[in-house]
């Protein structure tokens, strides 16, 4: 669901607020999912980390594509790919010890959330889209 509404969103909104709200899901789901109080919360916790996953897979690959060069595009949006995999693979043995206290397990995943949308305040939003959106000055400055 999240995926399907990340075009319009990354169209109207730029690829870098789409990125943010992805990120307001990821840390809003693993709050949810570290306080719920039953199953059922869980799966709403699930769901909501759920829609920031499709956001952020369709918003991140193109903001990538859009401020890299071309000669580096390919190779910058593969190794944004083997990142998130590697993440995947390496969360496996972090959270191994923490299997006893699946709260805090599922709730230490509102931390990246917050280094990911600190560090987007230091990025400009895609020139590609600033200029898409006339907003010439702000993509020539993006671009310098």
């Amino acid at each position: 669901m999240g995926a399907m509404g990340s075009i319009s969103l990354c169209d109207k909104m730029g690829r870098w607020k789409a990125i943010l709200i992805s990120d307001v899901f990821y840390f809003l789901g693993a709050l949810v999912m570290w306080f719920s109080p039953d199953i059922y919360f869980l799966f709403i916790g699930r769901f909501i980390v759920g829609l920031g996953i499709g956001i952020s897979s369709m918003a991140t690959p193109i903001y990538l594509s859009e401020v890299s060069p071309s000669n580096y595009r390919g190779m910058t949006v593969n190794t944004y790919v083997l990142g998130v995999a590697a993440g995947q693979f390496l969360s496996v043995f972090i959270c191994l010890p923490l299997m006893p206290y699946w709260r805090v397990m599922l709730g230490v995943a509102a931390l990246p959330p917050i280094v990911q949308a600190l560090g987007l305040l230091y990025i400009p939003d895609s020139p590609r889209w600033l200029l898409r959106n006339k907003k010439e000055e702000m993509a020539r400055r993006a671009l310098f």
